[in-house]
């Protein structure tokens, strides 16, 4: 699966311009073993060792893009008191129409007169 931490990684490694770039991580310490990310400009980049998936332009685009704050603003996650008992009420109500519909419907079948097939194959 491609989750968004991968892709999210993906879009900001450089490798696929063609450069190669090393030192963006290192070890705190060999006896803290946490990874910390390195400043940029301390990376070390040797360009055009390889062959490029995406232009650079490409590249320095979407780093611009992703810089941006693209979330949009959250909307409340509430109800008021009086419409959700009056949703409630109205979802009890229907749930009870509807059972005593069918009870009713079963009653009915229930105390049906049952027919019984007369010699000639009709029903009485």
């Amino acid at each position: 699966m491609w989750g968004n931490k991968i892709i999210t990684d993906i879009l900001r490694n450089p490798i696929y311009t063609g450069d190669l770039v090393q030192g963006r991580r290192r070890v705190k310490s060999y006896k803290v073993h946490q990874i910390e990310a390195v400043p940029e400009e301390e990376w070390v980049r040797v360009p055009d060792t390889h062959e490029a998936i995406i232009t650079h332009e490409t590249f320095d685009r979407v780093q611009e893009l992703l810089k941006r704050d693209t979330r949009t603003a959250c909307t409340m996650h509430s109800i008021k008191h009086n419409r959700l008992e009056a949703a409630v009420l109205f979802a009890i109500q229907y749930q009870v129409s509807t059972a005593v519909s069918y009870s009713e419907l079963i009653a009915r079948i229930n105390t049906a007169r049952s027919k019984k097939a007369s010699p000639t194959g009709w029903m009485t």
